[in-house]
């Protein structure tokens, strides 16, 4: 099976006091599958046939599949400084999917994501 994606990613952060963060991320992705064709044919025992009266049956068709994902993620993260030009920033992200992967069953992608990332550089840069 092939899987290709293509996403879009929109992503605000807010600082809300001193060295914590929210942020609000909207995705949206394009998904297409394709999977393989498998085929059984009997060549043992000679009297032996399919329902459709041949010794080949097809079990999985070629399909290609396409789809279109939206998520929204909330998340945040809370800034530490570190001996300069460290800083360590603990996260939390909650996704939620907006819409199914296929049309014809419900099958979302939700997540909760919990992490720490270290960042080097200059931790005391103030743009605004």
């Amino acid at each position: 099976m092939n899987l290709n994606i293509v996403t879009l990613s929109l992503g605000i952060k807010f600082n809300v006091y001193e060295n914590v963060n929210v942020f609000l991320n909207f995705d949206q992705s394009a998904l297409s599958f394709s999977n393989h064709n498998f085929n059984l044919e009997v060549i043992n025992p000679v009297w032996f046939e399919f329902k459709n009266n041949t010794k080949k049956e097809e079990l999985f068709n070629n399909d290609i599949v396409t789809s279109s994902v939206s998520i929204i993620g909330f998340g945040i993260s809370y800034n530490i400084k570190l001996p300069y030009p460290f800083y360590l920033t603990p996260y939390f992200i909650f996704s939620r999917n907006l819409n199914s992967i296929f049309d014809n069953q419900d099958h979302y992608i939700n997540s909760i994501q919990l992490g720490v990332n270290l960042y080097y550089g200059i931790s005391d840069l103030k743009l605004f």
